[in-house]
């Protein structure tokens, strides 16, 4: 799991979950006024291009859907050191 990721605008928080592909943080968005919850892809898996593929796949589709039953995503991006992350609504539930 490591430090927390530098993204601006973003304070990390905490851990929310971890899981074999990525780590979910609390972080508060500066921009957005609000806390979010910010998947980012772990540095084992950041290099594989076929991960990488399905981790964006997946964040353009959270992004794009317009469901109640999915956290609504707000951005995607790359950190840093060149992981793939998703900024996403948080649900306190």
């Amino acid at each position: 799991m490591g430090a927390a990721p530098v993204i601006e605008h973003l304070v990390f928080e905490r851990v929310l979950g971890t899981g074999s592909f990525a780590t979910v943080w609390l972080a508060r968005d500066d921009m957005l006024d609000r806390h979010v919850a910010v998947k980012v892809l772990a540095d084992n898996w950041s290099h594989d291009l076929e991960i990488r593929r399905r981790f964006l796949l997946e964040a353009n589709v959270i992004i794009t859907a317009a469901s109640r039953r999915l956290s609504q995503g707000y951005s995607v991006g790359v950190t840093g050191d060149d992981r793939p992350y998703l900024v996403m609504a948080f649900a306190d539930r």
